[in-house]
């Protein structure tokens, strides 16, 4: 009887993995992230290369028409594409887009599974009549108007205050373009983990920074040169409870190193809407020479249970062989709750990201996935993903 609940429980996950794999990663899509390991090399942070100053979605002139074509790329723009092809219509109005494909295999318990999917097609428009306001508008093709991006914006004359109103994601952590990771959406949204397994909910699997948890509010930021700090307050559509968030990061430089370090703080709930939840954040990066380390540890508290204490982290180190050519090491850890056993995801990650041409990444991955839980259970996954933007 034992055995048949097991096959019969088997067969339920692997229906529900399928689904998630062509159906909600496809649907969900990726929140328009960005690279923050790049940030760290250049000892700056992300609103040098993007019109957004939490980093993400529309690039500026500096990160489309520099950034992404003269230092980013095996070769350059000028060796193959038009000087005059630029994503500014003219000096008030600017556009953009990401989108995104992936391949994904995986193997658990016996069983098997690929597809082949759109993960992402964001597009964006920024338009700025004055110095000192903006317009900003970023909407996926894959997602409802309720995880839209659209948000005015006033800055001061110097361009290092302002003050945005609208609907928007709060500033939190560091901003990765992989929203698998456990410290922004982890499993949900994707290819979950069956609850059974890894004695966690599947939509506590991770941090809840998905694209579908945007918030209308207000957010006020003081940006002086290599200083980025938030603070917002806002709730989503539909729902009552308000959540609040503080970011603040430096980058700076001593000697050969680049050095990013920063704070994040979180105080609301989506999931649990009687019952309040936080995050306490800390992350930091070091770049030397062609080596770059980046990692984030998150406490978490209530968090996905009243009177819980977890605790989440990532950690990336990547080597840059030459121009365009990208290695990497990975760890995700996520514990749900640190007065439990076995109640731990692991994920381990090697990989390259390939930046051939301007505008174009090729990112293949090798992800080993383990439940401390079930010490019989393990995932591996193999993911080819193209990235195409401008």
């Amino acid at each position: 009887m034992t055995e048949g609940r097991q096959s019969m429980a088997n067969k339920t996950t692997l229906i529900s993995t399928t689904i998630a794999v062509l159906f909600l990663a496809g649907l969900a899509g990726t929140m328009s992230n960005a690279h923050p390991k790049f940030a760290v090399r250049e000892a700056v942070t992300c609103v040098q290369c993007h019109v957004n100053n939490q980093g993400g979605g529309l690039r500026n002139e500096y990160g489309a028409n520099y950034y992404s074509r003269d230092v980013l790329p095996a070769i350059p723009w000028d060796d193959f594409g038009n000087e005059n092809f630029t994503t500014a219509i003219n000096e008030f109005i600017r556009y953009g887009s990401d989108v995104r494909m992936q391949f994904y295999n995986y193997s658990e318990q016996n069983s098997s599974q690929n597809a082949f999917f759109p993960m992402q097609a964001d597009v964006y428009l920024g338009v700025t009549p004055s110095d000192q306001f903006t317009v900003y508008f970023e909407q996926s093709l894959f997602r409802s108007i309720a995880s839209t991006d659209l948000w005015a914006q006033w800055s001061n004359s110097g361009g290092n205050v302002y003050v945005r109103f609208g609907q928007f994601f709060q500033d939190y952590g560091l901003r990765l373009d992989d929203h698998t990771s456990f410290i922004r959406g982890g499993n949900d949204g994707g290819v979950v983990v069956n609850e059974n397994t890894a004695q966690i909910p599947v939509q506590f699997q991770g941090l809840h920074w998905k694209p579908e948890n945007n918030n209308v509010g207000f957010e006020a930021g003081y940006n002086p040169i290599g200083w980025k700090i938030t603070g917002s307050i806002g709730k989503k559509l539909g729902q009552e409870t308000y959540s609040t968030s503080i970011n603040a990061s430096r980058a700076f430089w001593i000697g050969p190193a680049n050095m990013l370090f920063g704070l994040s703080y979180f105080n609301g709930g989506y999931y649990r809407q009687l019952d309040r939840y936080s995050y306490y954040g800390a992350y930091a990066g070091l770049n030397w020479g062609p080596l770059t380390l980046m990692g984030e540890a998150d406490l978490m508290r209530d968090y996905p249970a009243a009177n819980a204490t977890g605790f989440t982290s990532y950690a990336d180190l990547t080597w840059q062989i030459q121009d365009g050519i990208f290695l990497a090491l990975e760890q995700d850890y996520f514990d749900a709750n640190r007065d439990l056993e076995n109640n731990e995801l692991v994920r381990y990650t090697i990989g390259a990201e390939l930046f051939p041409i301007s505008y174009v990444e090729v990112k293949p991955q090798y992800r080993l996935l383990n439940a401390t839980a079930s010490p019989d259970f393990s995932r591996s996954e193999f993911i080819l993903q193209f990235h195409f933007w401008f």
